[in-house]
Parts: C-alpha cells; structure tokens; sequence
C-alpha cells in the first residue's frame, strides 16, 4: 500500500522546490567569474560515465555560490541543499530528491513506497530507471550543497551520508559541497569515478576573482574603484561569496 508522500514546498518551474530556488537566486546574484571550477566540473562529466564530483571548502569560501550559479546555468540539474533548517536528515532528503526525479522525469508514480526512506533502494531504483531512458548524450546530474550538515543520527552510521550509492549508474552523476573532512571520516563508501576539488588549492584564482567582483560591484554602485589591500580582499570573500 502507498501513501501520498510529504512533498517539497511548491515546486517552481524549474523543478526546484521553492525554498531551494529562493537560495539558488540569493547566492548567484551578482556571481563573478569561477571559471576554473565549471571547467573542472564539466571536464569530469565528460571524462566519465557516471561518478562524484566534491568541492572542498572552509565556511565563506564560496561554495554554494558556486553551485547556485552551476544550477542557475543548467536548470535541469537535481538542486537540494542541507544547510537549511529540517533539510539535514536522510529521510527528508529521501522524499524531496525522490520527489523531484519523479516530477521532472515524469516517472510511473502517484505516490512514494510507505517505505521508500528506509535505506536506499528506492532512491537506487529511480536513478536506474531514469539512466535506462536517458539519450546518449543526456545526464542526470544532482547536486547537494551542503554534505557536512547532516544529521548523522538519522540513519544507520554504517550507511553513506544521505544514503548515496557506493555504485552510480550510467549518465547519473552527483555534485556534492562539503567542509574540509578526514579521509578516513568522509563517511562515503565509493566505488565508481569520484574527483574533489579544494578551493584552498587555488588561492590565486580566487584573489582574482574576488577583485572581479568587487570592481563589478563598485561599477554598478557608480562608485570610483580605490586601490584594494588583501585583507581587504578576503574580507569580502567572507562576506559575498556564499
């Protein structure tokens, strides 16, 4: 027997849950540049089949804002983020990600299993059922902002943080943002095509941007640009970039 599931806040017509597109705009409101991380991005869906791409970086360093404006781009892109309230646990993100595929997908479903959050069987077979239907040159690609919030005491520690598979079917790809972790406490068990980014590693690309943004800023504002220290530089970072 099925029941209607608890679905996400109204879905926009982008496909994603209202709450989520109010972030996504937020975030990629006057983005800048980035341009280094949508080529690593882009260069890993190209090189692989399937598989896990993770941006690595301290609180401020811009990670959401990345993913904002990478979702902002692809509209078709699955978009859940865990850092807002009620949305760090395995079942809710079960029912909101399940949801979402089966609304853009327009999957055989009127409703979620009763027990569709128990473990990940169900999540594993929507994402095998929609890979069996995707063109050659088509992708299903869910991103997940936010991975160091969850609630590990909603599912079993034994299990991958939100459930995610230790083995991806063809075309189906995850984007994940997290905190700087232990490799041994990554809390994923992965095996299939996976790649991280750490925006530590590349200081320089974001000094320049973050000159970028403030240039633009100031443009837009009318307000004449003043030479800028690099503390200066940082602080905005923290401030604007996500």
């Amino acid at each position: 027997m099925n029941s209607p599931p608890k679905p996400p806040t109204a879905i926009n017509s982008r496909g994603h849950p209202t709450e989520f597109e109010q972030i996504i705009q937020e975030k990629s409101h006057n983005f800048v540049s980035r341009e280094f991380m949508f080529t690593a991005i882009n260069n890993f869906l190209h090189r692989h089949n399937q598989g896990y791409f993770t941006i690595i970086g301290a609180p401020s360093s811009g990670k959401s804002t990345i993913f904002a404006k990478y979702v902002t781009n692809n509209p078709q892109v699955i978009y859940y983020n865990a850092e807002l309230e009620d949305k760090n646990r395995a079942d809710e993100f079960l029912i909101n990600i399940c949801t979402q595929l089966i609304n853009q997908y327009s999957l055989n479903y009127t409703s979620l299993p009763d027990n569709a959050t128990e473990g990940s069987w169900f999540f594993s077979s929507l994402l095998q059922q929609i890979s069996d239907e995707l063109e050659l040159d088509q992708k299903l690609i869910i991103a997940i902002d936010g991975l160091n919030c969850i609630d590990r005491n909603s599912q079993p520690p034994s299990t991958n943080l939100f459930y995610l598979s230790r083995y991806l079917p063809d075309k189906v790809y995850f984007l994940l943002t997290r905190r700087p972790f232990l490799p041994e406490k990554s809390g994923l068990l992965i095996e299939t095509p996976s790649q991280s980014l750490d925006l530590a590693d590349y200081s320089e690309e974001n000094r320049q941007d973050i000159q970028a943004y403030i240039q633009s800023y100031l443009t837009l504002q009318e307000i004449p640009p003043t030479p800028l220290s690099k503390a200066g530089l940082i602080h905005c970072d923290e401030r604007k970039l996500g």
